[in-house]
């Protein structure tokens, strides 16, 4: 099974709030989802789910559900980031993302620089939008 498909949610169904943090990192995920190499097997799911935000239960880090990986982030503070200026909330979710999909890479043992290239591909620098 490949790899075609990524995002970023919060673990806490919020919507207004979702909806304003997707308006920072929704180019972020659509350069993502249009560089994902094809026949890239990644730990043997079709999608990963980076999954933001503290959780009531305690669940492992990362789990598998109907060929969807979900990897929880539990230090991200959604209401936090919010109040970042652009620069930061940038630098912090392509950080996230970065650190998220290069710890899966390793434990799948598959290759990651395509990501890191495609996050330089945004067109966003780190100093902004």
């Amino acid at each position: 099974m490949y790899l075609a498909d990524f995002q970023i949610c919060l673990r806490k169904h919020d919507p207004e709030k979702y909806l304003r943090l997707r308006a920072v990192w929704y180019r972020l995920e659509l350069q993502i989802r249009r560089d994902i190499p094809k026949k890239l097997e990644f730990g043997g799911v079709k999608k990963i789910v980076l999954e933001l935000g503290p959780e009531k239960e305690k669940r492992p880090q990362y789990r598998v559900l109907l060929d969807v990986g979900l990897y929880h982030v539990a230090a991200f503070d959604p209401d936090r980031f919010l109040l970042l200026d652009v620069h930061h909330q940038w630098t912090e979710i392509t950080s996230i993302v970065l650190a998220s999909m290069t710890d899966l890479a390793g434990r799948f043992r598959a290759p990651i620089a395509w990501l890191t290239a495609s996050v330089a591909r945004t067109g966003i620098s780190e100093r902004g939008a």
